[in-house]
């Protein structure tokens, strides 16, 4: 194709390439005006997120959380960032978030949300809290394989915590009862002990007591005897040297 070489026509072709852009430029400042806020960013945070770069991703999407604090997808996507970094609890906080966005007709969304929200609540070993959020997203999404898998799971894993509760709470009563055995056991002897050495204590004193008695008496006797003899020595030294009165005669 030749280029016109007429000055007219080159100020033509110029006008129009003119007109062209800018049609161009408003056409994309409309196409960026009718996309949701933050719709770039979120596709941008979205392909980090599926080359694994997890924390990169986070990032990402929390500055589109900043421009636009009601866009679902961003706190959706938010929690599954933190939830492969093993956040659950932050993970959870922005599922919550994304809840309030959420469009309350699309059953679809709803069932994913709580299937999410199972997930972090069977991280943290809650797993009541867990089935009851599979149990909600199989209600509005029936045919799902890996909710209805979930589920299932999450209640073998609650009857295991609840049968080592029970065993627990078992031993507990178990070692309790045998606690209380041993000082009911301790106490008999104590008393068993404290009787035995009362009893001693008795039968020393008793002991003692007839000691004192037969001592006492045995100085009782001695002392008579005692004092027996002499009284017999001093009558015998009366009777001995007594002199016979002399009567004179007047």
């Amino acid at each position: 194709m030749k280029t016109p070489n007429n000055p007219k026509t080159l100020l033509i072709y110029s006008i129009l390439l003119i007109i062209l852009a800018t049609l161009l430029l408003l056409a994309l400042g409309f196409y960026q005006r009718t996309m949701p806020e933050g719709y770039f960013g979120l596709r941008k945070a979205n392909k980090l997120y599926e080359k694994e770069q997890y924390t990169d991703a986070e990032v990402g999407y929390r500055r589109v959380i900043d421009k636009a604090t009601q866009n679902f997808y961003a706190h959706y996507n938010l929690g599954n960032s933190l939830f492969k970094q093993e956040k659950a609890e932050d993970a959870e906080n922005a599922y919550l978030q994304a809840k309030k966005y959420a469009d309350s007709d699309n059953k679809l969304q709803q069932a994913h949300l709580l299937h999410n929200i199972g997930n972090t609540e069977y991280a943290k070993g809650n797993y009541a809290e867990a089935a009851r959020n599979y149990r909600e997203s199989l209600l509005l999404n029936p045919h799902d394989d890996e909710t209805r898998y979930n589920f299932v799971k999450a209640m073998q894993m609650l009857q295991v915590a609840e049968g080592q509760q029970q065993e627990q709470q078992q031993d507990q009563q178990d070692d309790e009862q045998k606690e209380g055995e041993q000082k009911e056991q301790q106490q008999q002897q104590n008393d068993s002990t404290q009787n035995a050495e009362q009893q001693e204590m008795q039968q020393a004193e008793e002991s003692d007591n007839d000691d004192m008695d037969k001592q006492t008496a045995e100085q009782i006797l001695q002392a008579l005897e005692q004092d027996e003899q002499q009284t017999m020595e001093n009558m015998q030294r009366q009777q001995g040297g007594k002199t016979k009165r002399v009567e004179k005669d007047w």
